[in-house]
């Protein structure tokens, strides 16, 4: 087949024809629906659909069922790019399931799910031995817990528990059923930790995180250069809400994510200014934390005497699509 090369998965045959799927190099990556004609005769390859998550043939393989976006679709496994162009033809291949309902148990479902991620640690787990561990022991250990667990996320939590028994490296457990409802309210952040203080008469700024000046991009919230609330600076009123009249300075972030909000803050002497600050996600308040602990194992005489360097590698996030980097982290000692 003279296709050229490209990062290409999910490889499967029609009976006229190869699908794949084919996913470009952006962060985080798209992909294709491409197909080729087996008798072709030297031609490149179709994007038939684009923008997809992934695709079945049917058993017969006379159907394609398409993921893309939020929807399913289901057309001729010949269907060519130009016929699925028109939106009418997209509209008809739809999957409407807006009066589907599936009836679940999801306390056997979990049962099943802790039970499919022991099989699969021990079908796939490079050590035959399980690191010397009793895997069907571990197994009885920890499956009567599941019988406690309320929602997924106590569910995953089991799930590593169990797995980190192995003690090695790159066994990640996330996400699943996990779903945001049309009304999620998610709470902001202003990147620093606030204070109560009745006498003060607001919140006390204790701690603005920090970050790396060359990376002014990473700055929280109340270190951005149109923003700058500083350390001990009292935080009196949020748009216009008096804080000492909420039991949480959360209650006035429910829902303002990534819009700007107008502060009120008091400095030492007392003098009051307006300062405009955009909050962020919960999420990224974790990554702006981690970036400190980061940045402060760089300064000087923050790493053990007696150690040349730290070596910091990150992983991609596929949540919040941040690129993973490395930083090496000289000893100030110099010493081995």
């Amino acid at each position: 087949m003279p296709a050229p090369a490209g990062n290409y998965s999910s490889l499967q045959a029609t009976d006229k024809r190869l699908c794949w799927m084919d996913r470009d190099g952006d962060v985080p990556p798209k992909q294709t629906l491409a197909c080729m004609d087996i008798a072709n005769k030297g031609d490149s390859p179709e994007t038939v659909l684009a923008d997809v998550k992934g695709y079945e043939i049917s058993l017969e393989r006379k159907k394609l069922l398409v993921a893309k976006g939020e929807d399913f679709l289901i057309f001729d496994s010949d269907a060519k790019a130009s016929t699925l162009a028109d939106p009418k033809t997209l509209t008809k291949a739809k999957i409407d399931m807006s009066k589907w309902t599936i009836v679940t148990n999801p306390r056997v479902e979990y049962h099943e799910l802790l039970l499919d991620a022991w099989r699969l640690e021990r079908d796939y787990f490079y050590d035959r031995n399980m690191h010397g561990l009793d895997w069907k022991q571990l197994r009885d250990r920890y499956l009567p817990l599941v019988d406690r667990v309320s929602d997924r996320e106590e569910l995953n939590d089991v799930i590593a528990q169990m797995v980190s028994e192995l003690s090695a490296l790159h066994i990640f457990v996330w996400g699943g059923g996990a779903r945001k409802p049309a009304d999620q309210v998610d709470i902001a952040t202003l990147g620093a930790v606030l204070q109560r203080d009745e006498k003060a008469g607001g919140y006390v700024v204790q701690h603005v995180y920090l970050h790396d000046p060359d990376l002014p991009n990473q700055a929280p919230p109340l270190a951005q250069p149109d923003s700058f609330v500083k350390e001990g600076e009292v935080i009196v009123s949020i748009d216009g809400e008096d804080l000492l009249k909420v039991h949480d300075e959360r209650e006035l972030l429910r829902g303002k994510t990534g819009r700007k909000m107008l502060l009120k803050v008091k400095s030492a002497n007392g003098q009051a200014r307006d300062v405009l600050v955009t909050p962020v996600t919960a999420r990224e308040e974790r990554a702006i934390r981690y970036r400190e602990w980061e940045y402060t194992r760089r300064l000087k005489g923050s790493i053990p005497r007696g150690i040349l360097a730290m070596f910091i590698c990150r992983r991609w996030d596929p949540e919040t699509s941040s690129s993973g980097r490395a930083t090496t982290i000289p000893s100030s000692t110099g010493k081995v």
